[in-house]
């Protein structure tokens, strides 16, 4: 596999780990605060994986 295809895809699993912890903390919304850390993380991830694509397309 090369390396742009393992970038992508490597970027892909980051972009459903953080989908996936958005919609852990869409389900947990209704029962407390605890719904909090993952939607930070999710965020985060999803932010994280916008700035590797754009520093990557500049290259």
């Amino acid at each position: 596999m090369g390396r742009k295809a393992q970038f992508y895809g490597g970027l892909f699993v980051a972009v459903l780990a953080a989908l996936g912890l958005l919609a852990l903390a869409a389900q947990e919304a209704g029962s407390g605060q605890g719904w909090q850390v993952p939607a930070a993380i999710g965020f985060l991830i999803l932010f994280l994986a916008i700035l590797l694509v754009v520093k990557n397309r500049r290259r």
